[in-house]
């Protein structure tokens, strides 16, 4: 995350860190910044948790799963853009960098079950 048009000061700010959006409308997936000095957005300490960012001064954050919200089994995504196309039969590495939250027991299955995880290398 690069550019900043504007200093998120709630949750549900991922259109402010371009060119990352959301990938469904209806979702909130959110965008931690230093920029913002205290809040439920801020860096290193916010609503969810306390984490710095691995480099630069933000991060997105995502709900993988809730169980008991309304909607139920609710979920977050975030897209950006790829610079070249994907093409069939070629095995491609992404590199994730991802922490937990507060109250996010489950995590380490869901993600085990959302991707094969292997050491790319």
């Amino acid at each position: 995350m690069k550019l900043i048009l504007s200093c998120p000061t709630s949750l549900g700010k991922i259109k402010f860190a371009t060119p990352w959006d959301l990938a469904i409308w209806n979702n909130s997936s959110d965008y931690f910044n230093s920029c913002n000095p205290s809040g439920w957005s801020s860096v290193p300490s916010n609503l969810f948790g306390f984490q710095y960012p691995r480099t630069g001064n933000a991060y997105a954050g995502i709900i993988t799963y809730s169980w008991n919200s309304v909607p139920n089994n609710y979920r977050e995504y975030i897209q950006v853009e790829l610079v070249d196309s994907l093409h069939q039969g070629v095995e491609y590495c992404l590199n994730l960098f991802v922490s937990p939250g507060i109250h996010a027991e489950e995590f380490p299955m869901i993600l085990e079950r959302i991707f094969n995880l292997i050491d790319c290398g």
